[in-house]
């Protein structure tokens, strides 16, 4: 079945990976850079369409790596299927990070993160009185609070991470015996 961007080509496949210059000098520069390193793809009228499943992201490593900063602005990402929390298109930039955050979704979807509680310390008594729940993924290496919270915004995930931290916080500390006992 073609993909939404190609619907009238029939050989386009759905995990086809669409380059969309903003201009007709980035059409040059991408049709330049895609025949050196000898990508095959197909020019239909603007987009460069390239049938190359699994190689997404080494192609757009690429690109990121010899396109300058505004040259990447100008070339959008279509990737073949549309989802509803993804615009269809996006600038290379944006679905390097959409793809490099994919780990998120999958630690939310498998309950994978963890509340670690933090301490609150009274300065003048010295004893605790509170304690700060911090969440945290440990998925070959601790990503931080602040990793954790881009990538789910990155990926328009940012409500449902709010929902899921404060319902893993609750059952968390109810399972630790961390309550309001210090007030």
């Amino acid at each position: 079945m073609p993909c939404a961007l190609c619907a009238i080509h029939e050989n386009c496949q759905p995990s086809s990976l669409h380059l969309i210059p903003a201009t007709e000098d980035m059409s040059v520069l991408l049709a330049g850079i895609l025949s050196e390193h000898r990508i095959p793809f197909e020019r239909r009228h603007n987009v460069f369409a390239l049938d190359n499943p699994g190689g997404h992201e080494r192609l757009i490593a690429l690109l990121r790596q010899v396109l300058t900063e505004p040259e990447r602005q100008d070339v959008g990402v279509f990737a073949g299927q549309v989802s509803r929390r993804f615009p269809a298109t996006h600038s290379l930039d944006e679905w390097w990070r959409i793809h490099q955050t994919a780990w998120f979704s999958e630690a939310l979807a498998n309950d994978r993160f963890e509340t670690w509680f933090q301490p609150i310390v009274d300065t003048l008594s010295h004893k605790i009185f509170a304690h700060e729940c911090l969440i945290r993924l440990n998925a070959g290496r601790v990503f931080s609070g602040a990793e954790i919270l881009d990538a789910a915004r990155t990926r328009n995930e940012i409500h449902a991470f709010d929902s899921y931290a404060r319902r893993l916080a609750i059952r968390s500390a109810a399972k630790q015996s961390i309550t309001d006992k210090y007030s």
